[in-house]
């Protein structure tokens, strides 16, 4: 537990010690305000000398005792000190109501050590100590759960830019790949080829870098990979897509998911001596809010053979995991050894930080 030192919450304990001190004079003017009295600050002074005990004590017990012997878990010694400056402060009480007693009425017998106004002051006082030592703890956890909240969040960040790197090299080996056969077949096409993988790597160098990106950006990009997939395609490969010519620019994505269950279907689903196909259709539901993306393609035993197989959409889950919580729903059918499916269902403005989706709908 630390004690307070920011100047906001020193700047509180000053205001709060101001009001106390002027209570007094403000009381004191109050009930002479008829004109039946004259103001006595005589009273007032003295319960300005009592209000200065109390600071005392409790500069004593927020600024020393708790930050030596709290902080460091040094209970007994805190709490046999505590118990000692309210007993210094009981003696205090004594001789200071013995002084005015004296002052005011020195042939009257003297108070008690414990008389009544003195016990009641001393348990405001022991009241206040425990009243500080719990406000230093709701201060001292509010302060760690903006720590760990902020750790969270820089940690989030890590991790999604650790599986975001960890899965563009793996996408960009099998596009190069795919040119490299380009080059033999046909050089015009692999030129054109290497411009639209540039205009690819031109979104995932300068765009990818951000938590989410614009959905028309990942839909630019999706047709670009598949404009440069198209050109190794022969009459056995039936491919069919459906996508959005235009979306909101409030919609927006995590960069690289949806190109990556599309280089998923191509890189698993494409066959160039057995009949394939695939079939991905995306479409903007609830009023722009919710983005339902779905991708079928045919399975082949000499594709799912891949040792790489399903280090992107591991990578997926792990990544809305991260961003969306319980947001988002993702069904991934794999059951079928002739077919692979994917559908996706997510909020289209960046995740559980920005809104909540309800997830009953999805």
């Amino acid at each position: 537990m630390k004690s307070i030192h920011n100047a906001k919450e020193c700047m509180l304990i000053a205001l709060f010690w101001l009001f106390v001190f002027l209570c007094e004079p403000l009381y004191m003017y109050y009930v002479t305000s008829d004109g039946n009295m004259a103001f006595d600050w005589n009273k007032v002074l003295v319960q300005w000398g009592l209000n200065a005990a109390f600071l005392l004590l409790f500069l004593l017990h927020h600024f020393v005792l708790v930050p030596v012997f709290v902080i460091r878990k040094q209970l007994w010694y805190y709490v046999s000190c505590t118990i000692f400056s309210l007993l210094v402060f009981a003696v205090f009480l004594y001789f200071y109501s013995l002084y005015h007693h004296l002052v005011h009425h020195p042939v009257m017998q003297h108070p008690p050590l414990l008389s009544p106004p003195n016990v009641a002051r001393l348990v405001i006082a022991a009241l206040m100590v425990f009243a500080d030592l719990g406000v230093l703890a709701w201060f001292n956890a509010h302060r760690l759960r903006e720590k760990l909240l902020l750790l969270e969040k820089q940690t989030l960040g890590q991790e999604l830019s650790h599986l975001r790197y960890q899965i563009n090299p793996h996408f960009f080996m099998n596009t190069l790949n795919n040119i490299h056969v380009l080059v033999d077949v046909d050089q015009e096409r692999a030129k054109r080829a290497i411009i639209e993988l540039s205009n690819m790597m031109r979104y995932s160098l300068y765009e990818c870098n951000a938590p989410i990106v614009p959905l028309q950006s990942e839909i630019r990009f999706i047709e670009l990979f598949i404009s440069l997939m198209k050109l190794r395609f022969n009459d056995k490969i039936r491919l069919s897509v459906s996508l959005p010519e235009s979306t909101s620019p409030d919609a927006m994505v995590p960069p690289m998911l949806l190109a990556t269950f599309v280089e998923n279907a191509f890189k698993h689903g494409i066959s160039y001596r057995y009949p394939s196909y695939i079939e991905m259709a995306m479409s903007i539901e609830d009023e722009g809010r919710v983005l339902h993306f779905h991708c079928e393609n045919s399975r082949h035993a000499e594709a799912t053979s891949d040792g790489h197989h399903g280090i992107g959409l591991a990578n997926v889950r792990k990544r809305l995991d991260l961003q969306y919580a319980d947001a988002y729903k993702l069904d991934i059918d794999r059951d079928d050894a002739e077919r692979f499916a994917v559908d996706l269902i997510l909020p289209l403005h960046g995740g559980i930080e920005n809104e909540t989706l309800d997830t009953t709908r999805l």
